[in-house]
């Protein structure tokens, strides 16, 4: 079962190689077992939204192929901080800091 694409992380072709090539990268599929936990673990973090008090930060790449972005907008919009930012970056994909490692224009 081949792992996760290094395309689909990021823009960043000098990267590509580098991720494919790096030894503590881990290059398998997902196993059931994680991808059990992910599945309840998004369910009960999702039907517990609300109870979101802390400052949040939600940084989500506008074409994030690993992460649906409609994910991180609920995440922004059904918790409950009263100190939370969403931005949303047009294009990235789903490893923003490597997209932009030298670009760094996140705060713009």
């Amino acid at each position: 079962m081949p792992g996760v694409d290094v395309k689909s992380l990021t823009r960043d072709q000098t990267q590509w190689e580098a991720m494919d090539n790096d030894p503590l990268r881990y290059h398998g599929g997902t196993k059931a077992g994680m991808g059990w936990l992910m599945l309840r673990e998004c369910k009960v973090l999702q039907e517990n939204l609300n109870q979101i008090t802390l400052p949040i930060l939600v940084l989500q790449g506008g074409n994030d192929k690993i992460l649906d972005p409609k994910g991180a907008r609920m995440l922004y919009q059904e918790s409950s901080s009263a100190d939370k930012a969403y931005k949303e970056y047009p294009g990235a994909y789903h490893q923003l800091l490597i997209e932009y490692k030298n670009r760094f224009y996140l705060a713009d």
